[in-house]
């Protein structure tokens, strides 16, 4: 998958990472959803225009001339975006225009029609109908962006939903922790290309550490070096023997061990310590997952910046 591709590439992820873990981290829509809105959004924009007019009729004698009952012919998908979703969407526009308490009232006449209202100088009427399409348009585009989100929502939910039902280990990692927004993304704002790859891997659980590395059979041991519990994001962070100086010494810098705020509002700082004591290779551009081998033993092997 073409967004998939590039979406590892530029997170850095392993490319085996869950395509929806992206699309959450990232905060990006679905290339499907992506089309979606501007087809529709487009389309309901351009129903007042000549240009839209034209392509209407396109539409309908198009679909005239498929060997279908009538009624077949509203079941079809270029019907159904290009004339019922994107009616639905300037009506729903002008509803609310008609609502806003800081607005001028439409006229009660759809601006499907062309209508603009009445006054008795034409410059004026001219001009009082470019401003209504103007602010017609914008409503348009925020609701068809409000129903990206709402879109988005859902599937990332319904894909958490179906993750931690099959996979109830899940839910500890913190991506399943958070609901659809942009929050992840700010998580990443001002990190350099090893600190943001490694928040990635560490929110995500795809990382090369022995659980998972275990889990896809690359590891013959899934415990850690410290044989005190399996080798994870949390384990490390929190409760690795092997790293308890290192350990106090973030928690003395930072002021907590919380690990939702280390993988997230101080993912700067607990990235730098995790480059350093989580013995993982450096990723490149030609070998993205070449850390996906046992870490090696011992601290303070530098995850360089590069």
């Amino acid at each position: 998958m073409l967004q998939k591709t590039c979406l590892v590439r530029v997170s850095g992820a392993w490319k085996n990472t869950g395509y929806e873990m992206l699309l959450k981290e990232l905060n990006i829509e679905r290339l499907a959803v992506y089309l979606r809105r501007t087809a529709v959004a487009y389309r309901a924009r351009a129903l007042t225009t000549p240009h839209g007019n034209r392509l209407g009729h396109f539409v309908n004698e198009s679909l005239q001339l498929v060997d279908k009952p009538r009624e077949y012919i509203h079941l079809h998908p270029f019907y159904e975006l290009y004339n019922e979703e994107a009616i639905g969407l300037v009506a729903a526009a002008e509803q609310e225009l008609r609502m806003s308490d800081h607005s001028t009232p439409l006229n009660s006449a759809s601006v499907i029609g062309g209508s603009t209202p009445p006054d008795s100088d034409p410059v004026a009427q001219y001009a009082a109908g470019i401003e209504q399409q103007k602010r017609l348009k914008k409503k348009i585009t925020q609701i068809a962006t409000r129903w990206s989100k709402s879109e988005s929502s859902r599937l990332w939910d319904k894909y958490q939903e179906g993750r931690i039902e099959t996979r109830p280990d899940a839910s500890k990692y913190a991506i399943f922790q958070e609901g659809w927004g942009n929050s992840s993304l700010s998580y990443y704002k001002n990190l350099n290309r090893a600190q943001s790859t490694m928040l990635m891997r560490c929110r995500t659980g795809y990382i090369g550490l022995k659980r998972r590395l275990y889990v896809m059979k690359k590891a013959d041991t899934d415990l850690c070096d410290c044989k005190t519990g399996r080798q994870t994001v949390p384990h490390l962070f929190l409760f690795c023997p092997h790293l308890a100086d290192a350990r106090a010494e973030l928690r003395q810098k930072l002021g907590h061990s919380n690990l939702n705020r280390l993988l997230s509002v101080d993912a700067a700082v607990a990235m730098d310590w995790a480059i350093r004591h989580f013995g993982l290779k450096q990723p490149t551009s030609s070998e993205p997952d070449s850390d996906v081998q046992p870490p090696k033993s011992g601290p303070n092997l530098l995850f360089e910046a590069g």
